[in-house]
């Protein structure tokens, strides 16, 4: 009978060092991909400072105009092209407007007639008026 103890306990004892082993090779493996994303998400810093800057040298105003000016033959606004006040706005604008509040009614308009031509549900001949 000792014998046998002793043996569960030589195989117990070499199992829970395999057990320690294959653990310890697995935090290791867990450190490494670790130490890789720290470093990826580092470089991906840099990459994005470096973006940004380059997005703030390509956007001023200062490039933006130069370019303009080389690649699409822009000039300022002649002073008849600069509208100074709201009301200098020709009326287009309320003509757009009043064409949509008329598709919009014509709209609601077919709903109504949708619903009128309908038939309504049928009552189901359940008379407790209980949940279902």
């Amino acid at each position: 009978m000792k014998r046998v103890l002793f043996i569960l306990l030589v195989v117990a004892t070499f199992a829970a060092g395999a057990g320690v082993m294959r653990l310890k090779y697995a935090v290791a493996q867990k450190a490494e991909r670790l130490e890789r994303l720290a470093a990826q998400i580092a470089e991906d810093r840099r990459d994005i400072r470096i973006l940004e800057a380059e997005l703030a040298h390509l956007t001023t105003p200062e490039r933006l105009e130069d370019r303009a000016g080389q690649h699409l033959a822009l000039m300022p606004p002649r002073p008849d092209q600069i509208i100074l006040s709201p009301t200098h706005i020709p009326l287009r604008l309320r003509e757009l407007t009043k064409n949509q509040a008329v598709k919009r009614q014509a709209v609601k308009r077919q709903a109504v007639k949708k619903q009128a031509g309908a038939k309504p549900p049928a009552e189901s001949s359940d008379q407790s008026g209980g949940i279902r």
